[in-house]
């Protein structure tokens, strides 16, 4: 992890833990109103937001979420993103940042593969999911047969599984 005490201010401000793809989140936000994926999918909250923090030398490892995902930038430095679709026939690469000239936001569509990382000592970001995040709803490439294929058809991502 990277020596920038804002790193250990921001963990300790708002009690963050790791997370199981990497770094570090607090979910901040479960709305109580409940909606019906149009799925196999039981009743979920409407929307969850959480705040994660990529520190420097930390990666968010390729997983996929049933929901859509809005990542928003909000402090430190900018974030590289890459997503697969979930034949992983297309590739797309995206720098999040808030600066005067950067895209402070960027849309993950459900099913979609997700990694990330910061590109200089921390990036904080928040995630905002609906139909609301179920851990029942997330997948990591490391434990499913995808992670192979994602390491067979592009290599040069395999320290991202």
């Amino acid at each position: 992890m990277s020596d920038d005490p804002r790193i250990k201010e921001l963990i300790a401000l708002h009690r963050m833990r790791p997370h199981p793809e990497g770094c570090y989140f607090v979910e901040v936000f479960r709305s109580e109103n409940q909606v019906d994926p149009q799925d196999d999918r039981s009743k979920r909250s409407a929307i969850t937001a959480i705040l994660f923090l990529m520190p420097a030398g930390d990666i968010s490892r390729f997983h996929r979420v049933r929901s859509d995902e809005v990542w928003s930038h909000l402090e430190g430095a900018p974030v590289r993103q890459i997503s697969l679709s979930p034949d992983l026939d297309e590739m797309n690469g995206f720098e999040l940042s808030s600066s005067n000239d950067g895209q402070p936001l960027r849309v993950i569509p459900a099913d979609w593969w997700q990694a990330s990382v910061s590109t200089g000592s921390f990036s904080l970001v928040s995630c905002t999911v609906g139909p609301g995040f179920d851990f029942e709803d997330f997948e990591m490439a490391c434990n499913s047969p995808s992670g192979s294929a994602i390491t067979a058809k592009y290599p040069h991502l395999a320290q991202f599984v």
